[in-house]
């Protein structure tokens, strides 16, 4: 269905990390015949201490962001809808992710740190580090950790009964979304925060936060233990998480006015993130535009460039001019091979916003029509000009009598012929039209009768044969 948004509070892989054997046996009943088993180990790799950056697709708050997100839930959508729950805490039932994300506000003195693997779970006095079953990996692995004072890591840790409601999985739309080339699927997954970032004191503009993902592998015996005051860690003021993925925002006050938020504006966040090697695709990146997929009418395909509306900086560009397809905004750069769209772009957006107001698209039909049926009788004005051999523009009244009597001359002279010559008794009684002159000083016409009798006919007649 169009537009709709599908929840599932899980979804399940076909089959969770780990390591798994396949044994075929075969039975005969061939006597004295038997064949050997066959043995097959496998095994199914996931993320366990870091998440790659390409699985992620969004967060909220966005990194880096100033807002009034005092009343928001921070989370985070992933590419694969699998990845919560691709591993299955001790003691918890499968559905229960094995992810959580935690949100700090710089103040709570939560330290972040990168190093690799073997660095840390190196044995730290004072610090509690959870043991994992690493199956996969090697130490020199680079990961984030973060060391999280204790009473604040037994305030902040989800409980067991809210881990369910703390992950889900979602199906929606693409058809008028616009994505990136990664978006191969309608299904994400979305994990949630379970507490609200920490609003501004007085006299603070706003408050820095971090957003963890976390692994809650080694902690399962804390979260579904019924005495949690004999965990081993509560002898240690620091405990260490691993943080799979991160990212920063300001929670600003409410009371804020316009000037203020304009003086926080950054216009780095207009500009692409992106380093490239060539000086000329440097200066591109640095004036805004950025490199999209291209497709042609024709079927081919290929990458464009692309400046949205919102610069970083005033626009250097004159006049465009007026053209009737989007296809004539298209400009190509010899010296780089590629195509500029972003005017074409614009030009086809345009339309697109403009033909969903329906006022506007009955305007247009109508204006539409209405110059077909003006161009219909311009045609129709020209065919007549060249079949009465009259000039093309509207004729007056006396030009249109004289040709209207030239013809219904030719017109009596062949009933003349048919009826013959040598016998004008056989139009006894025949009234053929004429045009009578009868036009206003403007020289238009105004009447005509048809008043041609038999002695005018046999006139003109007798005319055309003493001639």
């Amino acid at each position: 269905m169009k537009g709709s948004l599908n929840l599932a509070p899980y979804a399940l892989p076909p089959l969770e990390a780990g390591e798994y054997q396949v044994t075929v046996i075969q039975e005969t009943s061939i006597s004295n015949c038997k064949v050997a088993d066959a043995v097959m180990d496998f095994a199914v790799e996931a993320e366990q201490i870091s998440v790659a950056p390409g699985q992620v697709y969004s967060t909220y708050p966005p990194k880096g962001a100033v807002g009034t997100y005092g009343s928001c839930l921070a989370h985070l959508i992933l590419h694969r809808r699998t990845l919560p729950w691709e591993r299955t805490l001790p003691g918890a039932v499968r559905g229960i992710p094995w992810v959580a994300l935690l949100v700090f506000s710089e103040d709570e003195n939560v330290r972040v740190s990168d190093a690799d693997y073997k660095q840390a779970v190196t044995p730290t006095q004072g610090v509690y580090i959870p043991t994992i079953n690493r199956r996969f990996g090697s130490d020199s692995e680079p990961c984030r950790f973060i060391d999280i004072p204790r009473p604040l890591f037994e305030d902040v840790l989800p409980d067991k009964s809210d881990l369910p409601y703390l992950a889900h999985a979602r199906k929606i739309s693409l058809d008028d979304k616009v994505t990136d080339g990664q978006v191969k699927s309608e299904w994400f997954s979305c994990v949630t925060a379970n507490r609200y970032p920490r609003t501004p004191n007085e006299g603070e503009d706003a408050v820095k936060h971090s957003a963890h993902l976390v692994s809650l592998e080694g902690f399962a015996d804390y979260i579904y233990t019924a005495d949690r005051k004999a965990h081993p860690f509560c002898t240690c003021p620091t405990v260490r998480m691993f943080s799979l993925t991160s990212w920063e925002f300001w929670c600003a006050r409410v009371e804020f006015d316009f000037s203020s938020l304009v003086r926080q504006l950054s216009a780095d966040t207009l500009r692409p993130q992106v380093t490239m090697e060539q000086p000329a695709l440097q200066k591109l990146i640095a004036l805004g535009y950025c490199p999209l997929d291209h497709l042609f009418r024709e079927g081919s395909r290929s990458v464009s460039w692309y400046r949205p509306p919102l610069l970083s900086q005033p626009s250097w560009e004159g006049t465009v001019a007026f053209c009737h397809f989007a296809d004539s905004l298209l400009r190509y750069d010899p010296e780089l091979g590629m195509m500029d769209i972003t005017y074409s772009a614009a030009w086809q957006l345009g339309r697109l916003l403009a033909l969903q107001k329906t006022p506007f698209a009955q305007q247009l039909m109508g204006w539409r029509l209405q110059n077909k049926q003006k161009a219909a009788t311009r045609q129709n004005i020209r065919t007549l000009s060249v079949a009465l051999n009259v000039s093309s523009r509207a004729p007056s009244a006396p030009d249109m009598e004289n040709t209207c009597r030239d013809i219904w001359q030719d017109v009596t002279q062949a009933v003349v012929d048919t009826c013959g010559r040598s016998d004008p008794a056989g139009l006894e009684g025949a009234v053929l039209p004429r045009f009578q002159r009868r036009s206003d000083p403007k020289g238009r016409l105004r009447t005509n009768r048809p008043s041609l009798s038999q002695q005018e006919l046999l006139g003109l007649f007798e005319d055309e044969t003493s001639e």
